[in-house]
């Protein structure tokens, strides 16, 4: 059984590194949120990497019982020509999907918010086992999070595009 005093004390100790991983959540799903909720949205969602595609199709495929070696891009015969590049980790991450009958599209929105947040996490408790410091262990996953879009200048340009949307 959980100690309900155990577990205030986490919380009470941690809560700022959770809050921290909410916001980075919040941020990497902020761009896919305002644009569902604008007026030019059609359906799909944005798409930020260029095998993104790629990843959603065998997601897709896995709903329709494409595990391992078939093409998703093939709808006749996918399962005589195998795709090159099987493996498991998109049907992991369909199985949400399938169990709880969450379309493919909506499921990428998710995991946009819930895979940052438990990076976050995990690197949160990896420097803080490192230097049992809270400060040093949010400054680190910050850092290790969204570091890349500080010094990444596609991104600048992705900013004028969000504001493209409110006029």
């Amino acid at each position: 059984m959980i100690d309900s005093y155990h577990t205030l004390s986490f919380f009470k100790k941690h809560w700022l590194g959770i809050f921290f991983a909410f916001i980075a959540g919040f941020i990497f799903i902020a761009p896919n949120f305002v644009f569902i909720h604008s007026t030019e949205y059609k359906g799909l969602p944005m798409m930020y990497t260029d095998d993104e595609d790629l990843y959603l199709s065998r997601i897709n495929a896995a709903y329709t019982g494409c595990i391992l070696s078939c093409n998703p891009y093939i709808k006749e015969y996918k399962d005589f020509f195998p795709f090159h590049d099987s493996s498991l980790s998109e049907f992991i991450l369909a199985v949400p999907g399938i169990v709880f009958n969450i379309p493919v599209t909506v499921l990428k929105v998710i995991y946009e918010f819930l895979l940052p947040f438990l990076l976050f996490l995990l690197i949160y408790w990896l420097i803080f086992r490192l230097t049992k410091n809270t400060w040093f262990s949010i400054l680190g996953s910050i850092f290790i999070i969204l570091g890349f879009n500080l010094i990444n200048s596609v991104d600048l340009i992705n900013i004028l595009d969000i504001f493209h949307l409110f006029r």
